[in-house]
């Protein structure tokens, strides 16, 4: 069984780039991008 892994992503000036980033390193380490949870700031 393959390792879950738990992503907090995050919401800037530039949009989903951050949580995309994330999910993009987590296949790269062949961990399972799910569950995901993301956590957007409000300030």
């Amino acid at each position: 069984m393959r390792p879950k892994l738990l992503i907090v992503g995050h919401v800037d000036a530039h949009g989903r780039h951050g949580l995309a980033a994330d999910l993009r390193a987590a296949e790269r380490l062949g961990a399972e991008p799910l569950p995901v949870v993301t956590a957007y700031s409000l300030g």
